[in-house]
């Protein structure tokens, strides 16, 4: 699935909080072509994947209970550029901890990573964008057993007490 076909998916279900509450995911306002290429003057090529553009144009992003915002448009606002010197920050959970996109040199992108301050660890959380999204969508319906909670929860634990060296 592309980006956009899963975040269409996502945009016809229903979710429950931890407090019983009904919500959705709902859209933010896509891009005009203009806001998206000077998105793409700030990444390697100059360029945004004809994917990503499309994706742009239909939403910035969208609004999801757990998740400060998940963001299309955050690029150059992670900082970090010794490990990610083009990255796109997606979400972050209010804590200081985020969902990161790396770009990869040939302008096309990437892993999606986790983030953590405390412990300061770095995990790879999905292959691209498309299946961030799902993991998104896997977080609303199972929270605590979703693929995003696990390595929000548990996996940064797990690596930052795991003695080997790294």
């Amino acid at each position: 699935m592309t980006p956009i076909e899963q975040l269409k998916a996502i945009l016809t279900e229903q979710y429950i909080t931890e407090d019983g509450d009904e919500y959705s995911a709902e859209l933010k306002q896509g891009l005009t072509d203009r806001q998206i290429d000077k998105l793409a003057k700030d990444l390697p090529m100059k360029q945004i994947p004809e994917v990503i553009r499309e994706l742009l144009k239909f939403s910035g992003g969208f609004e999801f209970s757990g998740l400060d915002e998940v963001t299309f448009d955050g690029v150059g606002k992670f900082g970090f550029e010794q490990f990610f010197p083009n990255s796109v920050q997606l979400a972050g959970d209010g804590f200081g901890n985020f969902w990161i996109l790396d770009v990869e040199r040939n302008g096309n992108w990437g892993n999606m990573f986790y983030v953590c301050h405390d412990p300061a660890v770095v995990v790879k959380h999905s292959d691209n964008l498309a299946q961030f999204i799902e993991h998104v969508n896997d977080f609303g319906k199972n929270g605590s057993e979703s693929n995003l909670d696990i390595i929000h929860e548990k996996v940064v634990g797990d690596s930052w007490n795991k003695d080997d060296g790294f």
